[in-house]
């Protein structure tokens, strides 16, 4: 079993809002450059590993597929204060490419903004 770090805590909480999220995703909350990359990608595999978070294929997505939480990670997720809501139906190829572009943004955002996104 791994300790998990309030980093982990914050990709988990982000994979359940988001619904998926990519290892682009992830090195955004990463120190830039290739250190922080490395230890982004090094991370999502223990988290994969330790069945957190699982990989799907995507047509959209292909060299990197998209990141889903678990029902392991789902429920500590919701420990972790994660908002419940009901999943819609799998999402199409375009709601893929909005939603990751939607993600992108925010992340970024956040280091200028402190708001809640809902």
């Amino acid at each position: 079993m791994i300790t998990l770090t309030p980093r982990d805590n914050r990709i988990l909480l982000l994979a359940h809002e988001q619904q998926f999220i990519l290892q682009d995703h992830v090195d955004l909350l990463y120190p830039k450059g290739e250190t922080g990359r490395r230890n982004a990608r090094r991370r999502v595999q223990v988290l994969v590993a330790n069945r957190f978070l699982k990989r799907d294929a995507s047509p959209v997505f292909q060299s990197t597929g998209l990141l889903r939480l678990t029902e392991t990670g789902k429920k500590l997720a919701l420990q972790n204060g994660a908002r419940r809501f009901l999943v819609p139906r799998r999402i199409s190829v375009a709601e893929q490419q909005h939603d990751a572009f939607v993600t992108n943004v925010r992340l970024r955002l956040e280091s200028l903004w402190n708001g809640t996104f809902v």
